[in-house]
């Protein structure tokens, strides 16, 4: 099996296999990264990667997820900046962040969502 070395922000050194980390490499400039869930903390980290870092863990058997995405991907609709005064006005807004949150509840072990 293939182990991968890679640093968490907060345990510092940890052991991955390809499997557990994601890879985005950028198809047109140097903008590609790579995360993956730290196995002692189960923090998200995300690092940027090189080319030749990219290379390395595609070569080691890492899925390499192109970004952007191919031509013809859908990426959903595009977002106005109308959407996003909108949505500004909804995170200041104190009854509609309550509206937003009506029916999320953390249940503990002997009670169901209702």
């Amino acid at each position: 099996m293939t182990t991968i070395k890679a640093a968490c922000y907060s345990c510092g050194d940890v052991v991955l296999g390809v499997a557990d980390l994601e890879v985005h490499g950028c198809v047109a400039g140097s903008r590609s990264w790579y995360s993956f869930c730290c196995p002692a903390c189960s923090s998200l980290v995300t690092r940027s990667a090189s080319a030749a870092t990219v290379r390395a863990l595609s070569a080691a058997g890492c899925r390499v997820v192109p970004w952007p995405p191919p031509e013809g991907t859908s990426r959903g609709p595009a977002i106005s900046e109308a959407d996003l005064a909108a949505f500004s006005a909804q995170l200041h807004d104190e009854t509609a962040a309550r509206a937003h949150m009506t029916g999320l509840a953390t249940f503990g072990p002997d009670e169901s969502a209702r």
